[in-house]
This record gives structure tokens, sequence and C-alpha cells, in this order.
């Protein structure tokens, strides 16, 4: 057999797939802008998170079903979009 190394292919899957999840919070905020939204929440890309993308808030709640991560969104009480887990519930 020829010589393959997997990290190699590892580094290039993790790579492909974090710009494909670059390029759909991108797309979705231009969408949210010019169709006049202020923000997108999306669910299930595995890592949460709240933030500006060209003045619109993204919003991702994570995955519900991972032990370790088990995310969710939440209002807090100065109306920001905070991520809660398992300790902050």
């Amino acid at each position: 057999m020829r010589y393959w190394s997997i990290s190699k292919y590892i580094k290039i899957k993790v790579k492909r797939a974090t710009q494909f999840v670059e390029s759909f919070e991108t797309v979705v905020c231009r969408y949210a802008k010019e169709n006049g939204y202020d923000g997108v929440i999306c669910g299930h890309l595995h890592e949460p998170k709240v933030k500006i993308i060209n003045g619109i808030v993204y919003a991702n709640t994570g995955c519900w079903t991972e032990k370790d991560n088990c995310s969710f969104l939440y209002e807090d009480e100065n109306g920001d979009l905070q991520i809660g887990n398992q300790e902050t519930r």
C-alpha cells in the first residue's frame, strides 16, 4: 500500500467543514440584512455562539443532544441573547 496520512486527511476534512459553516453564517446573515431582519437563530451546528456578522446578530443554539455541550439560547434581563448550558439552568 502507498503512504497515506490520516492526520492530513482529517485536517482537510475539518478545514472544509469549517469553511462550509463560516460560509453558511455569512449567507444567512446577508439574506437577513437584505430582507430587513435584525438577526438569525440557527440550531444544531454543534458550536454554540452569538456574534455579529455585518450588523446582523447570528445566534446558534449548539447541540441539545451532546452530553458535553447541551447548550441553549436565552434572552437576559437586558434583552441580549446568551448561551446557556446545564450549569446556567
